[in-house]
């Protein structure tokens, strides 16, 4: 079964397009967060993960002309749901490479938006 990334410099390059601002809005897709979410959470605490997502996306957000209110934009709720689930699954399934994490959750009933 062929993953999202064919390697690791793929997200490293959608986490760092994502933290400097220069990722394309088009590119910020459900898996893209997914991505991001899934390795910061392989790098950092589940705190600083959580920061720097909040952070990152509302800043994101503003950088792409996403306004952020309460029916649009960033959703505490739902990145608070997401860094929970990815969490679980990290403690579920170890701390395998970057690769094989974020491409293994995006094709798990996890990462199903269903």
């Amino acid at each position: 079964m062929n993953g999202h990334f064919k390697n690791e410099q793929q997200i490293e390059n959608l986490v760092a397009g994502f933290l400097n601002l220069t990722l394309p809005l088009k590119e910020w897709t459900h898996e893209a967060h997914l991505t991001v979410a899934t390795y910061l959470l392989n790098k950092f605490s589940v705190e600083e993960a959580t920061c720097i997502l909040r952070a990152g996306i509302l800043t994101f957000n503003k950088s792409v002309g996403v306004v952020n209110t309460p029916a649009k934009g960033y959703h505490e709720t739902l990145t608070l749901f997401w860094i929970k689930t990815i969490s679980q699954y990290l403690k579920e399934n170890g701390k395998d490479n970057k690769l094989m994490l974020c491409n293994n959750f995006i094709r798990s009933e996890y990462g199903s938006r269903h």
